[in-house]
């Protein structure tokens, strides 16, 4: 089994066997760092990972706009 399918099972284990206290205090603990996440990330730009991997736009500019190119009408 592969570490990261390994650590997701362990996580999953944790919050089925663990006390209802325990399992809720580390669920809040882990929603309020994704909410904090969420804010960095501007809307509509994606996630930081996609921003790095992402390239300049290749499409052509009338085409994106919906414009007429080559007598037909592109939306």
């Amino acid at each position: 089994m592969p570490r990261a399918e390994r650590t997701e099972v362990g996580i999953l284990r944790f919050f089925e066997e663990e006390s209802l206290e325990k399992a809720e205090t580390l669920f809040q603990i882990v929603a309020d760092k994704m909410r904090l996440r969420r804010k960095e990330v501007t809307p509509g730009s994606g996630s930081p990972t996609r921003q790095k991997r992402r390239t300049q736009d290749r499409r052509d500019p009338a085409i994106s706009q919906g414009e007429e190119v080559d007598g037909v009408a592109r939306t």
